[in-house]
C-alpha cells in the first residue's frame, strides 16, 4: 500500500478492468445494449427511379455521404419513375423519394394521396425538356410546329415509358394549351427506340424531362449521317406566360419555369425549354408515427444543403439556378 502522501490517481476504465477482469468497453456495450444506446441510428428509405439516372446513380450517394456520420442511412430503392416513386410513399412501402415535383404533384392529387407526404427541403436541380425532331423539319419551336400543322394531322411524339416525367410534363401541357393538344398526341415509347423511329419516318418526334447535363444533348449531337449532316435538332418549347402562372402545384406555387438549354460549340446561344424542379419527398404517415423520424428528416435536409456543391457538380447544374 501506498503512504498517504503518495497517492495515484487511475483511469476508471482502468479501475473497473483491474476489479472485474473484463474488457470496459465489451461492459460499457452491454450496459449500452440494456439501456438502449444514446447514439442515434435510423435508416431511410429513399425511392429514386432508375439506379443509372442522376438521382439514384449522383445525387442520393452524395446526400448519404454527409448524412452516415450523423447516424442516418439512406437506402436507395429503385423505381421506374417518379410516379411510382410517389405511389410507393402513398402506400407506406416507403419513407421517401427523389423525383420531378409535378409528378409528385400529380400523384398528390390522387384522394387516396392528398395527405401521404410533404417536400423535404429546398428543390435540388432542375428538370429541363428536350423536344427533339429530325433535323431537316422546317420548324425551330414547338408552337411553329404546332401553328403550321394542317387541321386533322397528328404529330406523334414518343415521351417515354409509361409513368415517365415526359409523359407527365407533356400531359400537362396538352391539358393548358389547346392548340398544342389539338395537334401532339403522346406516345409511350423509350428514348433510343423513339430516336431509330425519328430516323426512319415512323416517328414525328421525342420529348423527355431530363437533367441540365443530360446524355441526350450529347448522343444527338454525335448522331450524324451521311455528309456530316446532323440527324436531329431540338426545338424551342415557348409556351406563354399564362401558363408558367396559372399551372400550380399542390403548395399554390408555379410548377414550371422557362429556362434556356445551352450545347456549346452547337447552340451556345440557348434554346428556350420549360423546367420543373427536382425534388425530395417524405412519408407523413412516417413522420407521425416513427419517433426517430423527425431527428432523421432533418438530418437529411442538412445532408442534402451539405452535398449542394458537389451535387451541383455532378449533375453540371447552371451556376445562375437557385433552389426554391
Amino acid at each position: 500500500m501506498y503512504p498517504k502522501h503518495h497517492q495515484v490517481l487511475l483511469p476508471i476504465g482502468l479501475i473497473s478492468m483491474l476489479m472485474t477482469g473484463v474488457n470496459p468497453a465489451i461492459a460499457a456495450k452491454q450496459l449500452d445494449e440494456m439501456m438502449g444506446s444514446s447514439a442515434f441510428k435510423a435508416t431511410l428509405s429513399i425511392a429514386c427511379g432508375s439506379l443509372e439516372k442522376s438521382n439514384c446513380a449522383q445525387v442520393l450517394p452524395r446526400i448519404a455521404a454527409q448524412a452516415a456520420p450523423k447516424g442516418l442511412t439512406l437506402e436507395a430503392i429503385a423505381s421506374k419513375g417518379s410516379i411510382q416513386s410517389a405511389e410507393g410513399l402513398c402506400k407506406g412501402v416507403i419513407q421517401g423519394a427523389l423525383g420531378q415535383r409535378d409528378a409528385f404533384d400529380q400523384v398528390k392529387r390522387r384522394t387516396e394521396c392528398v395527405n401521404a407526404f410533404e417536400q423535404a427541403g429546398k428543390a435540388i436541380y432542375p428538370y429541363y425538356g428536350y423536344f427533339v425532331a429530325p433535323a431537316n423539319s422546317p420548324y425551330d419551336s414547338v408552337r411553329d410546329l404546332v401553328k403550321n400543322t394542317p387541321e386533322g394531322k397528328i404529330v406523334t411524339v414518343a415521351v417515354g415509358k409509361e409513368g415517365s416525367g415526359g409523359q407527365v410534363t407533356l400531359g400537362n401541357i396538352l391539358k393548358n394549351v389547346p392548340e398544342f393538344k389539338r395537334v401532339l398526341q403522346m406516345k409511350d415509347q423509350d428514348q433510343n427506340t423513339a430516336l431509330d423511329a425519328i430516323k426512319n419516318g415512323s416517328l414525328d418526334a421525342l420529348f423527355i424531362m431530363d437533367g441540365p447535363g443530360s446524355d441526350l444533348i450529347d448522343e444527338i449531337k454525335k448522331s450524324i449521317g451521311k455528309n456530316n449532316q446532323p440527324l436531329f435538332k431540338f426545338l424551342t418549347i415557348d409556351l406563354d406566360d399564362a401558363f408558367y402562372k396559372n399551372v400550380q402545384g399542390w403548395n399554390r406555387k408555379p410548377l414550371y419555369y422557362k429556362t434556356n438549354i445551352t450545347a456549346p460549340g452547337w447552340f451556345s446561344g440557348g434554346k428556350q425549354t420549360i423546367a420543373v424542379d427536382a425534388i425530395a419527398i417524405i412519408s407523413s404517415e412516417w413522420e407521425k408515427n416513427d419517433p426517430n423520424a423527425g431527428k432523421a428528416i432533418r438530418i437529411f435536409v442538412e445532408s442534402t444543403d451539405a452535398a449542394e456543391a458537389a451535387i451541383r457538380a455532378d449533375v453540371k447544374i447552371p451556376k445562375d439556378w437557385q433552389a426554391n
